[in-house]
């Protein structure tokens, strides 16, 4: 049965010069009044930090017998985290669970600095084992530098990273969700031209906004058939042969269209500079109407949305229609890798290995969604009550996997009564009835195709050319040459490698 798993997924290239063998550790795995306590790196990086007088360190102590402490640090796309996670890995004292980045964890193999999983996992982590679909296993044995498995996949059948426009915006305007790329740049007009957030002041409105370095438009590159993950180029079938999305005519043409919309006035003009918090805070202060995000994650921000506007209002908005082209969400049955456990003891792997398995278990996924006192539990004369979540403490870790959308709507939000998450129980049920994702081909490719080429695999060659035609620094036609160049720093020879791969995937 496949799972899902959420992460916000972006990063900047980095290479790592050195990697320690993981012999040391800095005080990880030690046994307190019989507590196992560990060091876990995951995807909740800029929350506040997770020490062991947390409530749910201390939960796991209790119940469990072995739990977690967790730093807090500055995620910037993943580069930060990179950086911070590799200062403690050539150091020698590497947490004992982390999330790899941008292929990280093939290196970390070669060096023996990962413990090997492959015999572990069904012993020790069976419902992770059996959650993962074989054909995801197969791949990530494909990225591993010797055919054994070093770390476990994330695997996205979510289909919650979705375009999204303001309905109480279309209201005010009097227009309908659009369905074609005419009908949203009139949409994008009227919210230019019109108060659109109704705070009378027609100029504070940004149309459509997204992200530094052409991160989160999605919803803009999809009408074209450009396979694209929350910012990323990806690879998949065009004129039957795998290519990466990047230098197709899909592109040129999606180019050309969003080059047009900013001339115009109708993106943000700051889209190109705007940082994760930068972005988020005008989309909460009711400044965006149109963006792409994942929905499942949006639910404070909606919350403090309507403290500035209560009629604030998303709704979904499928992948626009453009002529010629048949327009796509792009989706991943396996995303990434998303946990390592540092090859120390046997004894220290095979506990990092049951807290996953715990952590991720049914059982325990429940005990978090009916809360926590000190975070969304307020206890009144003996009852428990639910309130509104303390951001300022660390939200639960829920772990790995997910089961499904529909799921995942039903358990985790089942126990909170309130508007914004029955908004979003509605939204995610239209989702599941009205998508228009599927998964990328590419997929399946290992990152060992970019051996030697490290700025094919980090876009960066992309980011330079699309984002200067985009502001008119360059004329469209410098496409042309982008993609000229690309095939001759090394897109050529990556080409032959990810197709040869796929030839000769799964034989």
């Amino acid at each position: 049965m496949k799972k899902v798993l959420f992460l916000c997924a972006a990063a900047l290239m980095i290479s790592v010069p050195l990697f320690a063998t993981g012999s040391q550790d800095s005080g990880s795995g030690t046994s307190e009044d019989g507590v196992v306590w560990l060091e876990w790196w995951n995807d909740s990086y800029e929350l506040p930090e997770m020490g062991k007088d947390h409530f749910q360190a201390q939960d796991l102590a209790e119940n469990f017998g072995i739990s977690f402490t967790s730093p807090q640090g500055t995620w910037n796309g993943g580069a930060q985290y990179i950086q911070d996670l590799q200062l403690r890995i050539v150091s020698g004292d590497m947490p004992d669970i982390f999330l790899p980045w941008n292929g990280i964890e093939y290196d970390l193999a070669n060096q023996g600095a990962i413990a090997d999983l492959t015999d572990l996992l069904p012993e020790y982590a069976p419902n992770i084992w059996n959650s993962v679909p074989d054909e995801v296993w197969d791949m990530v044995r494909a990225n591993s530098p010797d055919g054994r498995i070093y770390y476990i996949p994330q695997v996205w059948d979510d289909l919650a990273n979705m375009g999204m426009i303001r309905k109480d915006w279309l209201d005010r305007v009097g227009m309908d969700v659009p369905a074609t790329i005419d009908e949203f740049e009139a949409v994008l007009q009227a919210f230019k031209d019109q108060d659109a957030n109704g705070n009378g002041d027609p100029n504070d409105e940004f149309p459509v906004s997204g992200r530094e370095a052409l991160r989160w438009w999605d919803h803009m590159w999809a009408p074209f058939g450009v396979a694209m993950i929350e910012g990323y180029p990806e690879w998949d079938m065009y004129d039957g042969q795998l290519t990466y999305s990047a230098v197709t005519p899909n592109m040129k043409a999606a180019v050309a269209w969003i080059r047009g919309l900013y001339e115009k006035g109708l993106i943000d003009p700051e889209i190109m500079v705007n940082s994760k918090k930068r972005w988020m805070a005008k989309i909460t202060s009711d400044q965006v109407g149109s963006f792409f995000y994942n929905a499942l994650w949006l639910r404070d921000n909606i919350t403090d949305a309507k403290q500035i506007n209560e009629d604030f209002e998303l709704v979904y908005l499928p992948a626009l229609k453009a002529p010629g082209y048949e327009g796509f969400y792009s989706a991943r049955t396996y995303r990434n890798p998303i946990f390592c456990v540092a090859n120390k003891s046997e004894e220290q792997i095979i506990n990092s290995l049951k807290l996953i398995e715990y952590v991720n278990s049914p059982e325990y996924i429940d005990h978090c969604a009916r809360g926590f006192e000190g975070y969304n539990i307020e206890v009144v004369d003996g009852e428990r009550k639910f309130t509104a979540p303390d951001l300022n403490r660390r939200a639960p870790y829920f772990g790995t996997f997910m089961e499904s959308p529909e799921i995942n709507i039903t358990k985790y939000f089942k126990y909170i009564d309130d508007p914004t998450t029955r908004y979003l129980t509605d939204q995610l049920s239209q989702i599941l009835l009205d998508s228009s994702s599927k998964p990328v081909a590419g997929q399946i490719l290992p990152v060992s195709i970019y051996e030697g080429y490290p700025d094919i695999q980090s876009h960066k060659l992309y980011q330079e050319y699309v984002t200067k035609i985009i502001l008119g620094v360059l004329p469209l036609d410098a496409f042309d040459e982008f993609v000229e160049t690309w095939y001759k720093q090394g897109g050529q020879v990556v080409t032959d490698r990810a197709r040869e791969f796929q030839a000769n995937f799964g034989r």
